[in-house]
């Protein structure tokens, strides 16, 4: 019988990262399951679809789809509510370079190469972050952050799948008004990729 921690897995597959400052970089997605918040804008369903995974396969699923990819974003869901030592420490001696994109209510597990950090809350545990993404909708203020990170993103809320001009048009207007942001457009919707 294996007794091996296992991980509930939304899905794993590769593509491109389609936002933020590594926007264009392919990498292999591991979609966790479960979240400790629920936005209404979320575009996973990552609740009912999961498999259990250990850390063994995993790696083997991710070798699989990306095989020549070294490089594994961390996403869900939230996977800080599953994220271990274990695990991260077979993907490092796997060879992975490891991110993770989390809504920052619980910490980071030390290791992580890149944190991207999209609160939804005003809590930020994590106490290191490459960068901030803050999805922003019409009528919005500019988010005050209460961590510094070295990139700093307005992300216009989508409705579903679909970009909402009044959004885009504010986050644009924020950007110019504050230069120190940048507009962090979801680049994998507009050219049609998971």
């Amino acid at each position: 019988m294996n007794t091996e921690k296992t991980y509930r897995i939304n899905r794993i597959f590769y593509s491109i990262q389609g936002e933020g400052a590594r926007v264009g970089t392919p990498q292999v997605f591991i979609r966790f399951s479960g979240c400790n918040l629920h936005c209404s804008f979320c575009d996973t369903d990552h609740e009912s679809r999961y498999q259990l995974m250990d850390a063994h396969e995993i790696i083997a699923e991710c070798k699989r789809v990306g095989e020549a990819c070294a490089s594994v974003s961390l996403c869900g869901g939230e996977p800080t509510l599953q994220l271990d030592e274990h695990l991260l420490e077979a993907l490092k001696q796997a060879g992975y370079y490891v991110s993770i994109e989390t809504n920052g209510l619980l910490p980071v597990p030390a290791g992580v190469d890149y944190v991207v950090c999209s609160p939804k809350t005003a809590k930020i545990a994590p106490d290191h972050i490459n960068e901030l993404r803050y999805v922003v909708k019409a009528g919005d203020p500019i988010p005050v952050p209460h961590k510094h990170a070295e990139h700093y993103y307005l992300s216009p809320c989508f409705d579903g799948e679909q970009p909402n001009k009044d959004n885009i048009a504010h986050c644009i207007a924020l950007v110019q008004e504050h230069p120190e942001w940048r507009l962090g457009m979801q680049w994998h919707k507009f050219i049609g990729i998971e």
